[in-house]
């Protein structure tokens, strides 16, 4: 009997760094949807750590980038050391 295997598609993101990156530039899950143009299930699926496809998380990632970072929010916030 052949063995059956699963591929996994998609890519995933360490949550904490994720909610970490939102924190700092003071963006809701939906904000971030919005302004990357993906449904707000998506974002969702990052911070729970789930798989997205390449298109959509690299759209996030641009958006991210886009984002104005707010420093004082940053020190207030912090991803746990080796995270």
């Amino acid at each position: 009997m052949a063995e059956t295997r699963t591929r996994h598609r998609g890519l995933r993101v360490d949550p904490e760094r994720f909610d970490f990156q939102l924190t700092s530039k003071a963006l809701t899950g939906a904000d971030l949807a919005l302004l990357a143009n993906v449904p707000a299930g998506t974002i969702s699926q990052l911070r729970h750590g789930r798989r997205v496809d390449r298109d959509s998380l690299l759209r996030v990632v641009d958006a991210l980038e886009a984002a104005p970072t707010h420093p004082g929010l940053a020190r207030l916030t912090r991803v746990e050391a080796g995270a």
